[in-house]
């Protein structure tokens, strides 16, 4: 049996940084705001259907 070791993705990395640098009120902040959640998302399903 494997185990697949998944790291966090450098882009998820990324915008979890900026995410944390960008003030609620700055135009951009919801954009990334979405971006980082699908990245998120999309990572913690990676993770999952390695567990199984």
């Amino acid at each position: 049996m494997t185990i697949a070791v998944r790291e966090k993705p450098l882009k998820l990395s990324w915008l979890e940084a900026l995410k944390r640098r960008l003030f609620e009120e700055d135009p951009d902040f919801s954009y990334y705001n979405e971006q980082f959640r699908r990245f998120d998302a999309g990572f913690a399903g990676e993770r999952k259907v390695d567990r199984e």
